[in-house]
């Protein structure tokens, strides 16, 4: 499968016409005026988030894994990671900020079939890294009550796509 074939896929999709972000609302002024910017670029340009979905465990697993130049975007509108930081109340008003999927054609992006910075997982070229996704089960629609189905899904939640330095401005397409 190519770049491009994926592409049309999300925006063909009756499910998911969009890569994702999530945030909290708090950043969102931010990201209107910068884009959305990996770790490295936010501290080069001296902006904190006011609202980091990270938490100190999370910005040390991404320094170990070498992660803070990346933006990280998900494939749904439903990421463990970002109930986990509504939970734990790193984000209170939890955004996801849709991205075309021509993000996918960024030079140096990368795809993980977990969450990034877990131990073992590998970061793929996206080229290499597309075949690995279960598209089937994030773009088309399925049987949710069938356990199998929910299974795979719960996995591919967890895929995550990683743009190095940033995500323009004319990606960004939609709030949710």
């Amino acid at each position: 499968m190519t770049i491009d074939d994926f592409v049309k896929i999300v925006k063909e999709s009756s499910q998911h016409k969009y890569l994702y972000h999530f945030t909290d609302r708090s950043n969102l002024e931010s990201i209107k005026k910068f884009g959305i910017k990996s770790k490295t670029a936010l501290q080069g340009l001296n902006i904190t988030p006011t609202a980091p979905g990270g938490n100190d465990w999370i910005r040390e697993a991404d320094a170990t894994k070498g992660l803070l130049n990346y933006v990280n975007l998900c494939f749904t509108r439903d990421h463990p990671m970002c109930h986990t930081a509504k939970n734990d109340g790193r984000i209170t008003d939890p955004i996801y900020v849709a991205i075309s999927p021509d993000v996918l054609k960024i030079a140096g992006a990368k795809v993980t079939v977990d969450v990034a910075n877990k131990a073992g997982v590998v970061l793929h070229d996206v080229a290499n890294g597309l075949i690995l996704l279960d598209h089937d089960v994030v773009y088309n629609r399925r049987d949710w009550k069938d356990t199998a189905v929910m299974t795979r899904l719960i996995a591919a939640r967890k895929h995550e796509l990683l743009i190095p330095i940033e995500v323009p401005l004319n990606l960004i397409t939609r709030i949710f």
